[in-house]
């Protein structure tokens, strides 16, 4: 949880008038604004919503990032930006299984994060997995006996014995 400062006040812009919501929060770096001479960091959101406090519009303004977060992910990493099909209900389907693989991939990165000891990182994104897996994962089959195996050749700092 971030702490900062917040206040509001009503602002006019032509003929309407908002409300204007100010918050500030620590520079983790703690380097000075050259413009305000502090080692803050400033944001405001207008709304027209004169019920809630400002912590309630900062709470709920930030979750709506976090939901913008997905869909750059979608857009990004599974090519949701651009569809394929031009009919509507098939752009439906393959947005629900572009969500249903990011979601296979978020649990199979969390895995595969514990396993690479910091190879791989939870917020990478798919460009970075398929380089450090499908680019350099090499396997053959050998036959011993009567069974078929897959050794697999792992680049060094790699780990999946307690992965699989």
């Amino acid at each position: 949880m971030q702490t900062y400062q917040a206040s509001s006040f009503d602002y006019q812009f032509g003929a309407h008038t908002h409300r204007r919501v100010v918050y500030r929060q620590k520079n983790k770096s703690g380097q000075l604004n050259a413009i305000t001479g502090d080692a803050y960091k400033y944001f405001f959101i207008i709304t027209n919503d004169e019920d809630w406090t400002p912590k309630q519009i900062i709470e709920f303004y930030n979750q709506r990032g976090s939901s913008e977060k997905v869909f750059d992910q979608l857009n990004n990493n599974f090519n949701s930006k651009h569809l394929p099909f031009s009919l509507l209900h098939e752009n439906t389907v393959h947005l629900i299984l572009s969500c249903i693989t990011m979601l296979i991939y978020k649990w199979l990165i969390k895995k595969l994060s514990k396993a690479t000891s910091g190879l791989l990182k939870i917020t990478d994104r798919i460009k970075r997995f398929r380089f450090l897996f499908v680019n350099r994962l090499c396997f053959k089959f050998i036959k011993t006996g009567r069974q078929l195996k897959t050794k697999i050749f792992l680049p060094a700092g790699f780990n999946l014995s307690g992965f699989i």
